[in-house]
């Protein structure tokens, strides 16, 4: 039923399945580091560790450039 024929039906078989491991790769290293990124953060910011919210005053620059670049996220 397994050929090995067929496994090398075209000449970009090699190509192809190098291709597709290294998206995967690439998927899996993103997924594991927003991952271990997230936990990070919900334990950073746990409700129980600091109760009273805090202001946190910062550049009135890094806020607009963080206003402004929502702008272009659809182009």
């Amino acid at each position: 039923m397994y050929s090995p024929e067929l496994t090398q039906a075209s000449n970009f078989v090699q190509g192809v399945d190098t291709a597709f491991l290294v998206i995967l790769g690439i998927s899996f290293f993103f997924l594991i580091s927003l991952t271990v990124i997230m936990i990070y953060f919900i334990y950073k910011y746990n409700n129980k560790r600091h109760p009273v919210a805090t202001q946190i005053h910062g550049s009135t620059l890094l806020k607009l450039f963080g206003q402004l670049s929502r702008l272009f996220l659809p182009w």
